[in-house]
């Protein structure tokens, strides 16, 4: 922000030739359109405000992204990062990107494809192909929830009665509720694979 700005004897008033972009990923993508839009014109309002933020800023600069396109700028800031695409042949990596709601897998592939087939350009023109697929509702927060709800269904058929249900994909001391019933930690590395293998 501001401050790593102005360590770096970036003057205040130079920030607003600053451009400022912010790119809304899967946990905006997964709320209906209603609350998201209303989401995004308050963000909108709230950087077009110089007394909030001082950086240039046009609408179009604030929105919500595909994952695909999440995808590809996970890929590309590893790839920059490792100094890979500076080569005359780049060199590259491949990325698997889980945030809290989706994840992401991109790479370069060796043949070509259609499917979840994402152009890039970087650097002088140049341009790569990329798979780029995302796997929406799998993310770490997204994929415990199914699998916490998944966990009660399979309660309410077999343990009606009971009141607090253990869950081994979380750490002991760990409680929450959930659609009325308490949950508590008990961790178990195989019950979890087992509990996991239900989002497939």
């Amino acid at each position: 922000g501001e401050s790593s700005l102005l360590k770096r004897g970036i003057e205040r008033k130079l920030f607003k030739h600053i451009p400022i972009f912010l790119k809304a990923t899967a946990g905006m993508r997964e709320l209906p359109q209603v609350p998201r839009d209303a989401i995004m014109l308050n963000i909108r309002l709230c950087l077009s405000d110089v007394a909030i933020s001082p950086f240039k800023f046009a609408w179009r600069q604030a929105s919500v992204i595909s994952g695909d396109e999440e995808g590809s700028f996970s890929w590309l800031h590893v790839n920059v990062m490792l100094g890979n695409l500076y080569n005359s042949v780049p060199n590259t990596v491949g990325v698997i990107d889980m945030g809290g709601a989706s994840v992401q897998v991109v790479f370069v592939p060796e043949h070509d494809v259609l499917e979840n087939f994402y152009p890039v350009s970087h650097g002088a023109g140049r341009r790569l192909a990329l798979y780029s697929k995302s796997y929406e509702s799998y993310g770490h927060k997204r994929a415990l929830e199914r699998m916490s709800e998944n966990l009660l269904e399979y309660h309410k058929y077999r343990h009606q009665n009971k009141k607090t249900i253990k869950h081994h994909c979380y750490p002991r001391g760990h409680t929450f509720e959930l659609f009325g019933r308490h949950l508590e930690g008990d961790p178990s590395f195989k019950n979890c694979l087992t509990l996991s293998k239900t989002l497939f």
